[in-house]
């Protein structure tokens, strides 16, 4: 079953948006190529790396995370670090 159509299935489910369905795929399912473009502690990560630098925007974000397939959900759980250092 692809990513996008385990999001379809979860988004189904009354109160179940994409982000949670991201969320389970990465923590319960063990998925290695989920980027959680929605997620505000990703992009602040991100941000939090790159400070000083241009570019920090959600869009420079998803044109780089291109370049980290298939482990995405690693650059995630990562990011999440970041964020909280």
């Amino acid at each position: 079953m692809s990513d996008e159509d385990i999001i379809k299935s979860f988004t189904k489910i009354k109160g179940v948006g994409r982000w949670t369905a991201e969320m389970i795929m990465i923590f319960e399912l063990g998925r290695p190529d989920v980027m959680a473009l929605g997620d505000t502690g990703v992009l602040r990560g991100y941000q939090k790396l790159k400070s000083g630098q241009r570019g920090r925007t959600l869009k420079s974000l998803q044109k780089i995370s291109v370049k980290w397939k298939p482990y995405r959900s690693y650059a995630v759980l990562y990011l999440y670090r970041v964020a909280d250092e």
